[in-house]
């Protein structure tokens, strides 16, 4: 009796077939889920670093920005004080020789204009900031000049404005002036406001963890 009733408690034989295919078809599931959160981590992640990426070139564009209305403002305050900023010439003919460049220096600092501050000193148009974590490194050059064929080519040199073209801003509209010599160019001073027009670029680079974006706009002064 005990012998029958084993074999009565006894699991069919397509039960065991099937319990037997459960385990693979259970490891194929598992294999297959873990692979779409795989999938799904690493897609996200790239999201993510994708959105980190995009913050910081707006930070450091936002930055950038920031320098160049910075500079423009320097240029105001200089011309509101009556004194265009200009560049290093040092025999005061507008044109930009290798005499102009005195030891130590580059085109790139001679360039820079001297201006007046609200002060009343002058000041090399050579300006620095800090804004949300970002360095910003700001110059004002004056490029109302000429350049002698015999100066060596740099590549930071700024680009040369000779006409007033659409695009460029003016920050002294309706200012006006009473003298009416254009004044010559004096180190480290300016040139007093007249007749003259100040065509400058101002350069703006901003710096933030090995990362950088640099800016340039165009501005005429009359």
């Amino acid at each position: 009796m005990n012998a029958a009733m084993a074999r009565g408690r006894q699991t069919p034989d397509f039960l065991r077939k099937h319990r037997a295919m459960a385990l693979p078809l259970v490891l194929i599931i598992l294999a297959v889920a873990t692979a779409f959160i795989g999938v799904a981590l690493y897609v996200s992640e790239n999201y993510q670093a994708g959105t980190r990426s995009v913050e910081a070139s707006r930070k450091l564009y936002n930055a950038a920005q920031e320098g160049l209305e910075r500079g423009k403002v320097w240029i105001d305050i200089s011309v509101t004080a009556g004194v265009y900023p200009r560049w290093s010439d040092h025999d005061g003919d507008g044109i930009l020789t290798d005499s102009d460049i005195i030891s130590g220096d580059t085109v790139v600092d001679t360039l820079t204009a001297w201006g007046r501050n609200g002060g009343g000193s002058n000041e090399k148009g050579h300006l620095r900031l800090e804004t949300d974590g970002v360095e910003v490194d700001i110059r004002v050059f004056d490029v109302a000049l000429e350049i002698d064929s015999a100066v060596a080519y740099d590549p930071r040199f700024p680009p040369l404005v000779r006409e007033l073209a659409s695009g460029m801003e003016n920050v002294a509209l309706g200012q006006s002036y009473h003298s009416s010599n254009q004044g010559q160019a004096v180190i480290g001073g300016g040139t007093s406001a007249g007749s003259w027009t100040g065509r400058y670029v101002i350069r703006s680079e901003a710096a933030c963890k090995g990362r950088r974006e640099i800016l340039e706009t165009a501005v005429s002064v009359r």
